[in-house]
């Protein structure tokens, strides 16, 4: 298993991780650009029904919470010097706020009109 909790194998001296070789063996062979998501989140369940192609931007979208956020929201931040909340996308400002619930909501709209968010993206 590697570091990140993803199974990996062993050929030839060369590490290859499990989920890309189950999906490439039902699908045949993917771009080396694309990665393999986990629709669940496991990273040990790979029944091929769990497994997608996507690109990275993509995979980004279903990640969990980073373990610096402090809101508990992907893309909503406090800035103590403006007092105020901020909602952002990718790196687009979506607006300060005097409420996290109205940052919040920005941020969910912002989340729905781009499209292609994993219903446990930042969960």
């Amino acid at each position: 298993m590697g570091s990140n909790g993803y199974l990996r194998v062993n050929v030839y001296k060369r590490s290859y991780p499990v989920h890309r070789i189950i999906y490439e063996m039902h699908n045949g062979a993917i771009d080396p650009e694309m990665q393999i998501d986990h629709l669940d989140g496991n990273p040990l369940n790979n029944e091929i029904n769990n497994l997608r192609a996507v690109p990275v931007n993509i995979n980004q979208r279903n990640r969990k919470l980073s373990c610096v956020n402090t809101s508990g929201v992907v893309g909503v931040c406090f800035n103590k010097r403006k007092r105020k909340w901020k909602a952002y996308i990718f790196r687009e400002h979506l607006g300060w706020y005097k409420d996290f619930v109205s940052a919040c909501e920005a941020r969910i709209v912002a989340e729905v009109s781009t499209g292609g968010f994993h219903t446990r993206h930042g969960t």
